[in-house]
């Protein structure tokens, strides 16, 4: 059985051209297993669907506690690696879906807090180094 039925999907849609300014995002919800961050207006969805993030993530250090920057450069690397090994053949089971992240626009702090937060939950609960 595929390690895909049993693990985490992330599905990270991002659409739209230009910059975004840095703008508080209005709806994050958390349903059951699910963690939905959403912006109309900005055009884009972030949607983790991970069983035990949202416990995981009450027992981290708070938004707050990040600068921008750090967690814009952090997503760069982690999105660049996961994206290389979802192209890989081997470890497609792993990494069902490539991450459309573009470090050229501003999704704001609070989006990229979440994507920096589930890189570091899907590190520690799968034992990757990304």
């Amino acid at each position: 059985m595929k390690i895909f039925t049993t693990l985490s999907l992330l599905v990270l849609l991002i659409y739209g051209c230009g910059a975004v300014k840095d703008r508080e995002i209005p709806d994050h919800s958390t349903t059951g297993d699910t963690v939905t961050i959403e912006n109309d207006s900005l055009n884009f969805k972030l949607i983790v669907f991970e069983p035990d993030f949202d416990r995981w993530l009450a027992t981290e250090l708070p938004m707050e506690s990040y600068d921008l920057g750090y967690l814009k450069q952090k997503n760069r690397v982690y999105t660049t690696e996961y994206n290389r090994r979802a192209n890989d053949p081997k470890q497609s089971d792993l990494y069902p879906n490539k991450i459309n992240y573009d470090p050229q626009l501003d999704y704001g702090l609070k989006l990229n807090y979440m994507l920096y937060m589930y890189y570091e939950f899907f590190q520690e609960k799968y034992k990757q180094d990304l």
